[in-house]
């Protein structure tokens, strides 16, 4: 049998196998279908989640912490029942002035955003107001999940989650190839399958965490409790949606629909690869917590490395490769050389600045555990102050060409900033084994690697399909050597080991 740790890593790998070839397939047949304009208001949409994720306020990361502390009494069982609902209230509620606000401006967003595109003033105010019934489900959604996490019950919540995406992902290619190829069926299909998501995940919640059947109340002690870290992790949220939107808000203003759809796809192409960071980070999450509740500064010390090795391990190797092999990628992908000259160079930039990002994910949440978040707020206080006019000024002068810059600028930094000044609060002997052992190490041998194997495909004369097939044996070979070199071997202590994992 699985330990609960080792469950909930394997569901995540499975989930994220499964994104990633639904992205595969789905993403040429977004282009296909619906074009670059309306994938250009898919990636508004995207922009729009974010923002209204302002409204989330720490309180995801409040219930997960919360959920993952120890609850033997009736007391604290009573307590994390009040929490919960409590927190559901203002999400709900939160919501539902997002919808409101959101479906009343709609046509205000279609004339002052989207004048210069083809697509018809009326579908583009529909598909504003189909994209407000969608958030009024998606933004509670982040609660069910957060706690569906610090109950360490990942597993049920990725199985949950693949069978949401299958069937969404199976309507939408039967609804584009046989009914409507359009953003509006795009949208409703989005809104069918949230509907389901979000109400099937409160329905779990509420009967993992209330067997007793307490009487649920509304508690201002709980929120008082709670305020200090859940306003933490909100400032840091609202500054960090704001600065990472920055580039796509100054977008939208400046450039055609159709080049922000450009936009839109690099940044979702280069994102692939780091979809499996989140949901490892989320596994260790509740683990430091657990180890830093009990004052074990030795084994919190140890997970948190297992962590970040883990994560380089299998991120490093993939973006390492379509850093290399984007042009191969992208022509046997698309077979559309006219976009992939538009989208190479843009999804190059974005790769090495999610690679960065993705080293960033397991300090950030350690300052969570420890429950210190004014770094994370004043580092993008600063960014903001420092980043975001450049930014402007190189949209303006460069278009995308010029904002795409500006992630990878800003991870770069929070690299070389960030990790000194964190570990100068906690772990202070550890910051030089992150640099060493869990970055630099494994980036310097893939980097080498890889470089040595494009050159010698350069010889050949081979095929696209040839190369990303040997691409694919070249990431795998690659992730098991790092394995095998690495002081911590996570893989390896996951398929054989679960004794430090019991839940």
């Amino acid at each position: 049998m699985f330990s609960g740790f080792r469950a909930n890593i394997l569901s995540n790998f499975i989930l994220q196998i499964w994104l990633f070839i639904g992205q595969l397939i789905l993403i040429p047949v977004y282009i296909k279908y619906l074009g670059v304009e309306q994938y250009g208001l898919v990636g508004f949409y995207a922009s729009l989640q974010s923002i209204f994720l302002l409204f989330d306020l720490g309180m995801s990361a409040t219930i997960t912490q919360e959920m993952a502390k120890e609850c033997e009494t009736l007391e604290k069982k009573q307590r994390i029942v009040n929490l919960t609902f409590t927190l559901e209230c203002i999400f709900w509620g939160l919501s539902i002035i997002s919808f409101v606000g959101l479906f009343l401006t709609a046509h205000l967003f279609a004339k002052s955003w989207f004048e210069d595109s083809n697509l018809s003033s009326d579908k583009i105010i529909l598909s504003i107001k189909l994209m407000s019934f969608l958030l009024l489900f998606r933004l509670p959604l982040g609660l069910y999940m957060g706690a569906m996490t610090g109950l360490q019950q990942q597993a049920k919540l990725n199985y949950f989650s693949l069978f949401i995406e299958l069937a969404k992902f199976i309507s939408i290619l039967i609804s584009f190839y046989y009914f409507s190829s359009d953003i509006v069926t795009f949208l409703i299909i989005q809104i069918v399958f949230g509907i389901i998501m979000i109400f099937g995940l409160k329905i779990f919640v509420w009967v993992k965490i209330n067997i007793l059947k307490f009487k649920a109340i509304w508690s201002t002690n709980v929120l008082k409790e709670v305020q200090h870290f859940s306003l933490g992790v909100a400032g840091i949220a609202i500054v960090s949606i704001l600065l990472t939107q920055a580039d796509k808000i100054i977008l939208m203003k400046f450039v055609s629909l159709k080049d922000f759809g450009y936009y839109t796809l690099a940044f979702s192409i280069a994102s692939i690869p780091s979809k499996i960071v989140g949901t490892i980070a989320t596994v260790f999450y509740p683990k430091l917590v657990k180890q830093f509740s009990l004052n074990n500064l030795t084994e919190m010390s140890r997970v948190y490395h297992e962590g970040c090795q883990f994560i380089s391990i299998l991120i490093i190797p993939v973006s390492v490769v379509l850093l290399f092999f984007t042009s191969n990628i992208l022509n046997l992908w698309f077979s559309d050389i006219d976009l992939v000259n538009q989208i190479v160079f843009l999804v190059r930039i974005f790769v090495i600045g999610f690679l960065f990002n993705g080293f960033m994910t397991m300090p950030y949440y350690l300052q969570l555990t420890i429950q210190w978040t004014k770094l994370s707020f004043y580092k993008n206080i600063i960014a903001i102050i420092i980043l975001v006019p450049l930014i402007y000024f190189l949209t303006v002068l460069y278009g995308i060409y010029g904002a795409v810059w500006f992630w990878l600028i800003l991870n770069l930094l929070y690299l070389i900033f960030e990790i000194p000044i964190m570990h100068r609060m906690t772990l202070q002997k550890d910051m030089k084994l992150w640099y060493q052992n869990d970055i630099l190490i494994p980036l310097t041998l893939v980097i080498l690697f890889d470089f040595l194997f494009y050159e010698l495909l350069n010889y050949f004369s081979i095929s696209n399909l040839t190369v990303i097939v040997l691409c694919s044996f070249l990431v795998l070979i690659q992730i098991i050597i790092l394995n095998m070199i690495l002081k911590h071997n996570p893989i390896s202590n996951f398929i054989r080991n679960n004794r430090l994992y019991e839940s």
